[in-house]
C-alpha cells in the first residue's frame, strides 16, 4: 500500500477531479482520459462488463426520458468514460486502495480549504450564513459538495492507523486532516457531515475487528463513546453548553423540519409512493418542485422508471463487487472496502447527488469501473489456484 510513485500524470488528474481543481472537475476528467489515451492504458475489455453495460444504458436512457439541459448532456459521456478509466488504473488490489487515498485527500483538501479560507472562519448562526463561497471564487459551493468532502477520508481513517507499513506521517496528517474536517462541519451546522463521518469510521473498525473480534476491542470504543457522554452530560469544559446554544444543535434538535429524527426529508421520501405513477416516464419534478433526497428516487423523478431501474441495477453491481473484494480481503482491507461502500452509500440514499454533487457522483462511478476490475481479477485468481489444485492427469 502507498508505494506508488503518485508524481505521475494519470493520479494527478485525479487528484484535480476531486478537489475539483478551478472548479472545473469535468475538464480534468476528460484530461484523465486523454492522457491514459495517450499513454495507451485504456482497458477496452471494460465494454464487455455488466457495469459498463448497466452505465451505458443508464445514460442513454436518461437522456432520452429526463428533461434535457446542456450540463446533463455534457455530463454523461464524461461519467461513462471516467468508469472506463477507472477500470483501466486497476491492475492490482493495491492500486485500487491507492486511487480511494488520492480521492479522499483531493475531497477532503476542498472541504477545508473551503472552509476556512474561502470567506475565513465563519460559526454559522442562521440558515442564510451556512451558505459558503467556493475556494477556487466561482461562486456558492453546493452544501451537498461542501457536506460529502469529508466522507471518503473517514473511510479510510481505520485503514491509515493501522497499517504497519504506512509512516507515521501519513496517519498524523490524516487524523488531523479529519479533525478539521469534523470542526468545519460543527461550525457550519452541517448535520450529515457530522453524523455519517462518525458512522463510516464505526463500520470501517468493526469491519477491521471482524476476523479478530475479541472483548477487548469492542471495549475500547464503547469505553471512549462512554466517556464522552459523562464528560458531555456533567459539562465537562462548558462543550454542552457550547453546543447547546449553537445553531448545529438547533438544527439537530428543535429546526422546524423536525431536526435529525423527524428531518423533512423522511417525510417527503414517503411521499413518493403517492406519486410515482406520475412520473412513469420522468418529468415528475417539474410538478413538484422538490428534491426527494435520494438519488435513486429523484432518478426515478426526473427519468421515470428506465433510467431508473438501470442506474439500481448499476448500484447493484457495485455492491455485488464491493462484496466479491470484501469477502478476500484481510482485515486492514475491509475496513477499507466497507468504510468506501458506506462513505457512498449514505449521500446516495440522503442526496440527490447527481445534481447537488457532481464530482462525488462521478467519483462513486469512478470507482464502480474499479471494483468491477478488481472483482475480475479476484475471479481470476481463484481460477488460478483451482487449476493448480487439480491434480494431473497421466
Amino acid at each position: 500500500m502507498f508505494k506508488s510513485n503518485y508524481i505521475n500524470l494519470p493520479y494527478l488528474c485525479l487528484f484535480l477531479v476531486s478537489v475539483q481543481f478551478l472548479d472545473n472537475f469535468h475538464y480534468w476528467i476528460f484530461a484523465l482520459f486523454c492522457v491514459l489515451l495517450l499513454q495507451r492504458k485504456l482497458d477496452i475489455s471494460f465494454f464487455t462488463t455488466r457495469t459498463f453495460f448497466f452505465v451505458l444504458l443508464w445514460g442513454l436512457s436518461y437522456q432520452i426520458f429526463a428533461e434535457k439541459s446542456v450540463y446533463s448532456v455534457a455530463l454523461m459521456p464524461l461519467i461513462v468514460c471516467f468508469s472506463l478509466a477507472g477500470y483501466s488504473m486497476v491492475d492490482s488490489r493495491d492500486d485500487f486502495f491507492e486511487l480511494l487515498a488520492v480521492m479522499a485527500l483531493g475531497t477532503a483538501l476542498l472541504g477545508i480549504l473551503t472552509s476556512f479560507f474561502s470567506d475565513g472562519v465563519i460559526i454559522a448562526t442562521t440558515e442564510e450564513e451556512r451558505a459558503i463561497n467556493s475556494f477556487w471564487g466561482k461562486g456558492l459551493m453546493s452544501r451537498n459538495s461542501y457536506i460529502v468532502s469529508f466522507f471518503l477520508l473517514s473511510a479510510i481513517l481505520i485503514y491509515i492507523c493501522n497499517d504497519e507499513q504506512i509512516g507515521i506521517v501519513p496517519k498524523v496528517v490524516s487524523v488531523v486532516a479529519c479533525c478539521f474536517t469534523f470542526y468545519a462541519s460543527i461550525i457550519m451546522a452541517a448535520r450529515s457531515s457530522v453524523v455519517f463521518p462518525l458512522l463510516i469510521i464505526a463500520v470501517s473498525y468493526f469491519a477491521y475487528i471482524s476476523e479478530t473480534m475479541s472483548l477487548k476491542k469492542v471495549i475500547v470504543p464503547l469505553s471512549a463513546l462512554l466517556l464522552l457522554v459523562v464528560l458531555y452530560s456533567f459539562d465537562v469544559l462548558g462543550v454542552r453548553s457550547l453546543f447547546e446554544t449553537s445553531f448545529l444543535f438547533e438544527r439537530f434538535m428543535d429546526k422546524a423540519d423536525g431536526g435529525i429524527v423527524g428531518n423533512s426529508r423522511f417525510g417527503i421520501q414517503s411521499t413518493f409512493a403517492d406519486v410515482w405513477m406520475n412520473s412513469l416516464w420522468g418529468g415528475l419534478n417539474g410538478k413538484i418542485h422538490y428534491y426527494f433526497h435520494n438519488t435513486w428516487l429523484d432518478m426515478y423523478s426526473f427519468g421515470g422508471i428506465i433510467p431508473a431501474i438501470f442506474f439500481l441495477l448499476f448500484s447493484v453491481r457495485y455492491l455485488v463487487n464491493s462484496f466479491i473484494i470484501f469477502r478476500e480481503s484481510d482485515a486492514a482491507q475491509k475496513s477499507y472496502i466497507a468504510g468506501a461502500f458506506v462513505a457512498f452509500f449514505l449521500p446516495l440514499c440522503s442526496e440527490p447527488l447527481f445534481w447537488g454533487a457532481p464530482c462525488y457522483f462521478s467519483l462513486f462511478v469512478f470507482c464502480c469501473g474499479a471494483l468491477e476490475k478488481m472483482a475480475e481479477l479476484e475471479d481470476s485468481s481463484e481460477s488460478e489456484s483451482e487449476s493448480e489444485l487439480e491434480p494431473e492427469s497421466e
